[in-house]
């Protein structure tokens, strides 16, 4: 008899950056002790106007590749507030503990993840454009187009669990 292993929030993570189109990099750090899981990515473009460009760091930029990189937090509410860390990332996602997430939570949430990343993409091109005027690159989320997405997701009580250790 074959025994069925439910997927994980990890395993959940990894299959759907695997499906996104994204040209960038992407990455799922699981930090055990804090019980969180960042999803990092990272956008490049040519920057072939050599348009001087300061990171946050100070660091200038005025030609080669210009490189912006965020991260998702998925944080388990039983143990810590995300909220205290929502200005570090472009937005966090709540799971419950041990029971995870709901299943079209995250379904959802790669469903519009992909219109952000793709958007991001779009904008970092238009920043660099000579014509453009706007002076200051940031990604966004927008909270209601998000719970938008997961009022048509169908709606059930199936959940990534939080994976063993």
């Amino acid at each position: 008899m074959a025994i069925k292993m439910k997927e994980t929030i990890l395993d959940a993570l990894d299959r759907g950056m695997d499906d996104l189109t994204f040209g960038g990099e992407l990455a799922v750090n699981w930090d055990k002790e804090a019980r969180v899981f960042e999803l990092d990515f990272t956008l490049e473009a040519e920057n072939a106007h050599q348009i001087e460009v300061e990171d946050q760091g100070g660091h200038l930029n005025d030609g080669g590749k210009l490189t912006y990189e965020d991260s998702v937090l998925f944080y388990d509410e039983t143990h810590l507030n995300g909220e205290d860390y929502a200005d570090n990332y472009l937005t966090v996602i709540p799971f419950q503990g041990r029971k995870g997430i709901k299943k079209y939570v995250l379904d959802g949430f790669f469903k519009y993840f992909e219109d952000v990343l793709a958007d991001g993409e779009s904008d970092l091109m238009d920043f660099l454009d000579v014509d453009e005027t706007d002076d200051t690159f940031l990604m966004h989320w927008d909270e209601k187009k998000f719970q938008a997405v997961l009022e048509h997701e169908p709606q059930s009580n199936e959940r990534y669990l939080y994976p063993s250790y």
